[in-house]
């Protein structure tokens, strides 16, 4: 297991973890492709490129399907840059750790990236289209993500120069949103863009800006990425393992998850003594967003109330009351539901 982002507050300490054989291959993957169309009709093979039309394939696809997703990453004339600046923010608002993991893709891409002059050959492992092409278009591959052979998981991205002079800065920076993805997805074993497609038109959105938890926790699992965060927290959910079960929300907040292996919890007792400690499984939250259980990884002295501190064992239920203070500890080595200390 690798890191992939960690997030840390006042409060707790998240970690994400993502497969390390997602780095075996130096490849991530075939790239972002994009949809040219000649105005008048007839066929983009060797048709002048000054007089196409070019989207990015999301964004394409998601038109096609009239989803109300509106390609907005402000006014027309701001740079590919200040673009992906704007999408990162708002995406900082909601999930933050994969805003600064994207921030430092995208770095990376911006030092080691490199343009092609000629065109570059199509490889159609995009999967399945959601839209049929008309005749007077065809897919194009625009860019291609690979890993440095010389620096460990260095990323970089080759740009296809026979039509960057022609594509508007709004859908060079889907583009660039889609690598992003990309590189996160691949990661996760994506092996086509299919799956994560809409999520990308999704994210070069407004939508963002004001979506709730619910909405884009759904909106990041169906993509396909298995990482989630809220309430400052990271959750995993993998169908293929035992126990992760589906998020719960209730009114549209996150109410039980499964965490991150990993994850350290900090919170205190009523007499403000200090309590660091490991999670697993699944977790639960009061609708106000504070944490009220979760089930130790490993033995823990914890701080409770006005009595010496109580040897809880791997497997017990803490709960909490809803200022953050340890209110209950249930003990899984007894029948029934346990016993309250």
């Amino acid at each position: 297991m690798r890191v992939l982002f960690s997030i840390g507050t006042t409060f707790v300490l998240a970690i994400s973890l993502i497969p390390s054989s997602a780095f075996s291959s130096r490849r991530v993957g075939n790239g972002g492709n994009v949809v040219v169309c000649t105005k008048d009709g007839t066929s983009v093979e060797n048709a002048d490129p000054s007089k196409l039309s070019i989207s990015t394939l999301d964004i394409y696809e998601a038109r096609g399907l009239n989803k109300s997703y509106q390609l907005d990453l402000g006014k027309p004339d701001l740079s590919v840059d200040a673009k992906i600046e704007i999408f990162l923010r708002r995406l900082d608002g909601i999930s933050g750790a994969r805003a600064a993991f994207y921030r430092q893709v995208y770095q990376s891409f911006k030092t080691q990236g490199l343009t092609q002059d000629e065109d570059f050959p199509t490889i159609a492992d995009y999967g399945k289209l959601a839209v049929d092409l008309p005749a007077n278009c065809a897919i194009k591959q625009m860019a291609i993500q690979f890993f440095s052979p010389f620096q460990m998981n260095v990323r970089k991205i080759l740009v296809n120069g026979h039509y960057r002079p022609y594509i508007s800065n709004d859908e060079m920076a889907a583009l660039y949103i889609h690598e992003l993805v990309t590189s996160e997805a691949a990661e996760w074993g994506a092996t086509s863009s299919a799956s994560f497609r809409p999520f990308v038109a999704f994210l070069a959105s407004t939508k963002l800006a004001s979506i709730s938890d619910e909405a884009f926790i759904r909106e990041t699992l169906a993509a396909g990425l298995m990482s989630y965060e809220c309430h400052g927290f990271t959750f995993l959910y993998d169908p293929s393992l035992s126990g992760h079960q589906e998020p719960i929300f209730q009114n549209g907040t996150l109410i039980e998850g499964t965490i991150f292996p990993g994850t350290l919890l900090h919170a205190r007792s009523r007499l403000g003594t200090e309590n660091m400690f490991g999670i697993r499984d699944r977790m639960k939250f009061y609708p106000s967003g504070a944490v009220h259980e979760v089930i130790l990884s490993k033995p823990e002295m914890i701080n409770f109330d006005n009595a010496k501190p109580f040897p809880a064992q791997s497997g017990d239920r803490v709960v909490f009351a809803e200022d953050g203070s340890v209110d209950a500890i249930y003990m899984v080595d007894h029948p029934g539901d346990g016993t309250q200390k």
